[in-house]
């Protein structure tokens, strides 16, 4: 490696600039590479060393490319420690050690490449997967043979920054790019807004007479405003050009770029000769209007990054660990090891996964499985980290921490689901891969023709083939796609359709099987009194009052329902009738009930279980009152020692599924039934709807590879959930749709909210995706059949570029006016 002084190249690694006193430069092979600095240098040496050149053809260059700080060599030594190894690493039963990386400088998938590549060849490492979206690593490596500080080295030492994730860490990233992506909109609707103020005075002034100077004013004013949008704007069409050309494969980005670049240098020739009109305007507006899609496909893309966030939050930051004399100690969850002793106070999170040692109480576990009825546990059940405890303190024994939990298990299904989803390839990237040749190949022979053969005064050989190339500008084209889709979702909308990308409406169109969870899904979720029943000598006008100030007092789903019901009567009960007094001695019974004094009289309200507990006999005839035969709730009332009546709850059926699951079988598409319920109200609730495939008792994970199973059968899986642990499933489906009253997770994680209770939803995404599909194909058309005449008239010197301009913006006004056909038609059809 040598020093100069001078040079007039750009870093071969970076792409920046080089200053001229300042110049690396390296032989290799006989040809003479320059670098801007030394990090450069050592990087491009350390990657042909490797025999991983070919990485600098695959890459795509971003503009965020900066020079590597190789001297500021971080202390990676730090993250050998025992502390670090208890936050982030895991370590699996084959003894391997895994981390999830937040690796900075990842731009394309060359780099995904490379660093895969580069650090799979290191003695140790058994492991390397990245997923360009989130900018995570997934690592797997032998502790014995390297250790997490060398590995980190590694990454450094090719030119990207990789640390344990941390969720703030991620955060700042994540706002820095997509502030970079806003700015570049916001200065090109600045330029293009400005720029049109002028072009209406210049297109007023082309057919009503303009004097020369105010023309000249305008043009100079119009070419000044678009250098912005130009130069930063564009910079991303700019890149996929120049991308395009090193790979020899013109895309539509190098069509852009060419036609934007031509007509602004055609422009700027010109303004300063004086020979014709400007086109600022169209070189503005075509960069504004194409940087709202990119804007947009960004801020689809980067859902999925926030989902492990969330998930991740549930757990809680402290927890209270018990000595040796049961002294309480805050500590944070990293400082939990297994076998430690907790206290989970009524109100507190559970920290991790464990076993109850000590004390009774119910759990909501409906931020887990789904499930809304609380769950009662005692002394050597299992608690899993990240459920509430609602009742009664207890103390826990701590058997899996960290990475071990269950919770983090979700969180890590989350991210391989999505790291493997399927990638929806549009019908417009089939035909741009020829259309960009072939307006290229016409572009150049329409020069050639009338340079040599057809040139006259009248005709400028430039000025026509700059006509073809503006004429057949890929606006109509890339509007084809994004139009149809706006009107779909669109109509999506007013039906209560959340759609969070637009391929997803593409994607529906190739469903063969569709998954549904139970409770919240076909179920309401929620428990309601289906019937009451008098079993004493008391009339239910004189027993069931006396249990509502007791049930006011309980903080339970049953409590909620029977308030309810009380209130949904269509005799309403009066306000006489119902004692005011607070009850005495109120006591709740974690998993079977409540009891009190009212008035002096000793209520009990509870399940089988409670009754047995205070001695009260159930007769058989009790349950011979119950005619549904599906898996019901039984609550009864005991006054005083003496049974009095009995209520039923049932979390009920949708009363749309059957006709849903009808409707589905008539459209040959599979229907299925996975839940995390009991098996028995699994069988009942598919024999009632008539599903073959029912299956209870699973676990996320199970979910998981039921849909897998079926993906790699050919099926095209469409999911339908509420619960986090329907996360994983829905993030791993081709389509993901969550009810309304899903949990906010499996909201982030689907693909399609429905934003109403009712099931009828799911017909009208099968719908809808159809006839937006069928909107593509005419909109394609659309914009083909245009560049057929239209491409041709420009050849022949019959459009000038102002008028060619013209006719783009009426073949883009065209595909959308057909998109808003379609959206009328939608309204009234479905």
């Amino acid at each position: 490696m040598t020093f100069a002084n001078t040079t007039d190249s750009a870093c071969i690694h970076c792409f920046l600039p080089i200053r001229q006193d300042s110049v690396y430069h390296l032989q290799h092979e006989g040809k003479t590479y320059h670098f801007c600095c030394l990090g450069c240098a050592t990087v491009w040496e350390t990657i042909h060393g490797s025999g991983l050149g070919s990485y600098y053809t695959k890459r795509e260059i971003t503009g965020s490319e900066v020079p590597v700080d190789f001297e500021s060599s971080q202390d990676f030594q730090r993250f050998d420690r025992e502390s670090v190894f208890r936050s982030y690493v895991k370590q699996r039963e084959d003894g391997l050690y895994e981390i999830s990386l937040l690796v900075d400088g990842i731009h394309c998938a060359a780099c995904i490449w490379l660093i895969e590549k580069f650090l799979q060849r290191s003695h140790g490492i058994h492991e390397v997967l990245l997923n360009i979206g989130t900018h995570r690593a997934y690592v797997v490596w032998d502790q014995q043979a390297i250790k997490l500080s060398e590995i980190l080295e590694k990454f450094h030492k090719i030119g990207y920054t990789a640390l344990p994730y941390d969720p703030a860490l991620h955060e700042q990233h994540r706002q820095n790019l997509l502030r970079q992506i806003l700015l570049r909109l916001a200065v090109a609707g600045f330029c293009a807004g400005n720029i049109m103020l002028f072009s209406i005075s210049l297109y007023a002034g082309y057919f009503s007479g303009m004097e020369e100077e105010y023309k000249f004013l305008f043009e100079t004013i119009s070419g000044v405003l678009s250098l912005p949008a130009m130069a930063y704007s564009a910079i991303p069409f700019w890149q996929g050009a120049w991308r395009a050309m090193q790979v020899r494969q013109p895309n539509m980005d190098f069509l852009i770029a060419l036609g934007v670049g031509i007509t602004f240098i055609y422009s700027v020739v010109t303004l300063v000769t004086k020979a014709g009109d400007t086109y600022f305007d169209s070189c503005a507006m075509i960069i504004f209007f194409l940087l709202i899609g990119r804007t947009l496909e960004h801020l689809t893309k980067t859902k999925v990054i926030s989902i492990t966030e969330r998930l991740s939050s549930l757990s809680p930051k402290f927890a209270t660990r018990l000595g040796d004399h049961n002294e309480e100690t805050t500590v944070t969850l990293d400082e939990i090891e297994t076998g430690d002793r907790l206290l989970v106070r009524p109100g507190d999170t559970v920290p991790v996964d464990g076993i109850v040692e000590e004390g009774e109480t119910e759990i909501d576990e409906s931020s887990l499985t789904g499930e809304s009825q609380w769950r009662f546990v005692t002394a050597g059940e299992t608690l899993l980290g990240g459920t509430a405890n609602q009742s009664k303190a207890f103390v826990m024994v701590a058997q899996a921490v960290g990475q071990d939990t269950v919770l983090q298990r979700i969180v890590r299904l989350v991210e391989d689901a999505s790291q493997h989803k399927p990638k929806i390839q549009r019908i417009a990237d089939h035909v741009a891969s020829w259309f960009v040749w072939v307006i290229l190949f016409l572009a150049l022979g329409t020069w050639m023709y009338w340079t040599w053969w057809g040139a006259t005064e009248n005709k400028s050989a430039w000025l026509i083939a700059v006509s073809v190339i503006i004429i057949a500008c890929p606006c109509a084209l890339g509007l084809a796609t994004p139009t149809a889709i706006l009107a779909g979702t669109s109509i999506a909308t007013r039906l209560g359709l959340l759609f969070k990308g637009g391929d997803l409406l593409e994607e529906a169109t190739r469903i063969t099987d569709i998954i549904f969870d139970k409770t919240g899904t076909l179920t309401e979720g929620t428990m309601q009194v289906v019937s009451v029943h008098d079993l004493g000598d008391k009339a239910f006008a004189q027993w069931f009052p006396l249990i509502l100030p007791l049930e006011n007092l309980a903080r339970h789903p049953i409590a909620d329902a029977i308030q309810n019901y009380a209130t949904s009567l269509d005799q309403p009960l009066s306000p006489s009738d119902i004692p005011t007094m607070e009850p005495q001695a109120f006591q709740t019974y974690p998993g079977r009930g409540i009891s009190g004094y009212i008035e002096g009289q000793f209520i009990l309200a509870g399940n089988r279980l409670l009754l047995k507990e205070h001695e009260v006999v159930i007769p058989e005839s009790a349950s011979e009152q119950t005619s549904s035969e599906q898996p019901y709730l039984e609550i009864y009332v005991v006054i005083n020692q003496t049974l009095q009546g009995k209520i039923v709850l049932q979390d009920t059926l949708r009363h749309e599924a059957p006709e849903i699951m009808k409707t589905l079988e008539d459209m040959q598409i599979h229907t299925h039934i996975l839940s995390g319920d009991h098996q028995n109200a699994v069988n009942y609730l598919a024999q009632h709807l008539g599903i073959a495939e029912a299956h209870g008792n699973l676990l996320p994970d199970q979910k998981l590879g039921y849909i897998r199973k079926l993906q790699e059968g050919g099926k095209r899986v469409l999911m339908v959930g509420d619960g986090i642990n329907d996360a994983p499933a829905l993030n791993q489906a081709n389509v993901g749709i969550a009810v309304r009253n899903a949990t906010d997770i499996s909201l982030d994680t689907a693909d399609i909210v429905l934003m109403h209770s009712q099931l009828h939803g799911i017909l009208h995404v099968l719908q809808i995706s159809q006839q937006t599909k069928k909107l593509i194909k005419q909109n394609l058309g659309i914009s083909l059949t245009y560049n057929a005449f239209t491409v041709p008239a420009a050849m022949m010197g019959l459009i000038n570029p102002l008028f060619a301009a013209l006719a783009m913006a009426f073949s883009s006004i065209f595909v959308t006016l057909n998109a808003l056909r379609f959206r009328q038609l939608g309204r009234k059809s479905l």
